[in-house]
């Protein structure tokens, strides 16, 4: 796989701006890459419509991307990679397929089929690939998991933790009442923790407020509405003895924090019953747990993490991830 000198034209939404670590990566490989939003940078109400009335948002979603087309056509793209479609239709997937004849049309999904709905789209692509190994069973799939960015690579042994649990995520399904069971653990064994759980803006802090009684009891100080850049978060878990990663009910993939902690071999205390079929996977390392019925095992925090063979570690790196996408 050679990107030196190919044009990409990358379709991604803005997510804590892995997006933008994907495209300095294919840079670093000589690519020259156009990005933008998938979604055209959606208000909070207009992301509830992409999910709850699409119909509302297609002729939107279609003058976007004819706009895009017109703005590119001189780039000619030799790729057009979408990562984690959401508001894409089947009429602008026809537009950019007329504009770009040339182009060979990718897509990855870091989130189930089943969240996305996307399965109607993906006879637009040349290959699609999933983070989620079922999705790829059932849909005929390339499987590739996630990926740790450069800010998550080990650099140095750290010795004294200064938390021994923490937790950085995005508040959705059942993952704030898990959160609380866990700092309900810390303070019964007097253990210091970090909580930073992100809603993406108050209106969306407002509903589950409203519809969300876990989220409605739980401690505000831990809620917050602006995300934490990635250096800020490497350098938390960097300090923790254990990450707590809470997937989603609905999809097997491992998240990108359970990748990011390969990254910086770190230990991490996980709901996702998959991580198990994993060739990076030990026990020491990663701990299961159960969602329905959460018993956290008594841990020792002065135990090291296991270290798994170098081939296996740099297989997960973003410059790996680039690599099998444009093979």
């Amino acid at each position: 796989m050679d990107l030196n000198g190919k044009h990409v034209l990358m379709m991604a939404p803005k997510f804590f701006g892995y997006e933008n670590s994907i495209k300095e990566g294919m840079e670093k490989m000589g690519a020259s890459v156009h990005l933008y939003d998938e979604r055209n940078s959606p208000t909070s109400v207009q992301k509830i419509l992409y999910r709850k009335a699409r119909f509302l948002m297609d002729r939107k979603i279609l003058r976007y991307y004819q706009s895009v087309c017109q703005k590119e056509r001189a780039f000619r793209p030799d790729y057009v990679l979408f990562v984690n479609p959401e508001t894409v239709n089947e009429a602008s997937m026809g537009v950019l397929r007329e504009s770009f004849p040339q182009a060979r049309f990718l897509l990855y999904m870091w989130d189930s089929c089943e969240n996305k709905k996307i399965k109607h789209m993906f006879h637009f692509f040349d290959k699609c690939y999933s983070f989620d190994r079922f999705d790829c069973d059932k849909y005929q799939l390339q499987f590739l998991p996630l990926f740790y960015v450069e800010e998550f690579q080990k650099k140095e042994a750290v010795k004294d933790f200064r938390f021994a649990f923490s937790f950085i995520g995005t508040a959705h399904s059942d993952r704030v009442r898990i959160v609380s069971q866990i700092c309900d653990y810390c303070k019964e064994r007097k253990l210091p923790y970090f909580v930073y759980i992100y809603v993406p803006g108050k209106t969306l802090y407002i509903l589950r407020s409203i519809f969300n009684s876990d989220f409605r009891r739980f401690d505000k100080k831990y809620i917050h509405t602006e995300p934490l850049s990635k250096k800020k978060v490497a350098k938390i878990l960097d300090a923790s003895s254990y990450i707590l990663d809470i997937s989603h009910p609905k999809q097997t993939g491992l998240t990108m924090r359970t990748i990011e902690m390969i990254g910086l071999k770190r230990k991490i205390i996980t709901t996702n019953q998959d991580i198990s079929y994993y060739d990076f996977y030990n026990p020491v390392n990663q701990i299961i747990i159960d969602r329905k019925d959460i018993r956290i095992p008594d841990l020792s925090l002065s135990q090291e993490y296991v270290d798994i063979p170098e081939e296996i570690y740099r297989k997960y790196s973003l410059a790996s991830w680039i690599r099998e996408i444009f093979s």
